[in-house]
């Protein structure tokens, strides 16, 4: 995670962009998930949410890769936010009034393979908007934070995040392929 802004420190959204590597990665038909034991989540969950914090992140991606290693995994993914903006535009005339936030997001995502340790990387870039409009009523600026425009974050990280697994796939030879890694 690259963006300094304390609400995007919570780790709940590391382990949101993770599900939506692996839901993504899935889907191409290029990969299946594996099992995981209860022992392994736990352990993959603390080195993810550290990820996430940015502690020691080499240490971190080295007990992540030795983890996914014991459970049995060939390759591991993961993935970080770039950047992040929301620019919104208003408009009134009269008593009616317009405001249209645009949601921009750019995330990386790394496929590693754990027995060459080579990685293969993919930017991918989402971007989705909401409109609202009222009439006679104002704006509440106090109100205008992530939330407000939190299903325009999602649409543009699944936008973000299926574009770079796509150049991802590409990178490592594994764009159109249905074999099991």
């Amino acid at each position: 995670n690259e963006i300094k802004d304390e609400r995007w420190q919570d780790r709940r959204i590391g382990f949101g962009l993770t599900s939506l590597i692996a839901e993504s990665l899935f889907d191409s038909g290029a990969f299946v998930l594996l099992e995981e034991k209860e022992e392994i989540h736990a352990q993959l969950k603390e080195v993810r949410e550290k990820l996430w914090m940015l502690s020691e992140e080499a240490a971190q991606l080295q007990q992540a890769a030795a983890t996914a290693s014991l459970a049995g995994a060939e390759m591991m993914a993961y993935g970080r936010v770039v950047s992040f903006k929301t620019p919104t535009n208003r408009g009134s005339v009269g008593p009616f009034h317009s405001r249209e936030k645009i949601t921009e997001i750019k995330v990386e995502v790394i496929v590693r393979d754990l027995k060459s340790d080579k990685s293969c990387s993919g930017e991918g870039k989402g971007k989705a908007k909401i409109t609202s409009t009222s009439v006679v009523f104002e704006y509440r600026e106090d109100r205008d934070e992530v939330n407000f425009d939190k299903t325009t974050v999602g649409e543009a990280t699944k936008q973000a995040v299926a574009e770079a697994v796509k150049k991802v796939l590409k990178e490592c030879g594994l764009l159109g392929s249905v074999a099991s890694k």
